[in-house]
């Protein structure tokens, strides 16, 4: 178990479970090997659950962020209100038609040269994955030339 703290007074404020090596292989196992069989409408339910399950939970969850980090309420209560709006905001995106790409508007992501970007596609082929690849090697190029450093790889 792993004891988690007040950052402020020390005082044990809760204990998790520490996953061992096997527990961490095994989950990495199980997340490369998973093949998803979600319609986008299940998608869309599920992540909409979520978004409002955290939501209804604000103050419970804020509070607990507030004494694991040391955070102040007002910017706990902000962070569970975006977590909750990420999540309606991509089960929102579930039903959005497929080959996607738009640039985000994260703030931690927006430190890249020229913004980032987020590509997305249901169907995970074989041609998705060698199109992805392709767009990822552009925007690197682009991301290059803006740094001015467009001959480094």
């Amino acid at each position: 178990m792993i004891e988690v703290t007040y950052p402020y007074t020390g005082e044990v404020i809760a204990t998790v479970p520490k996953a061992s090596l096997d527990d961490v292989r095994r989950a990495y196992r199980i997340a490369r090997d998973y093949q998803p069989t979600l319609t986008h409408y299940e998608r869309y339910k599920i992540l909409m659950r979520a978004g409002e399950i955290i939501a209804s939970r604000l103050d419970e969850i804020s509070r607990t962020i507030t004494l694991e980090s040391g955070l102040c309420r007002k910017d706990s209560l902000y962070e569970v209100g975006r977590a909750s709006d990420v999540l309606l905001f991509a089960a929102n995106q579930a039903l959005v038609d497929d080959g996607q790409v738009f640039r985000t508007a994260i703030p931690d992501l927006a430190a890249c040269a020229g913004g980032c970007f987020v590509f997305r596609r249901r169907w995970r082929t074989r041609r998705f994955w060698s199109s992805l690849g392709r767009h990822a090697e552009a925007a690197a190029r682009t991301i290059r030339a803006r740094r001015g450093t467009a001959n480094r790889p």
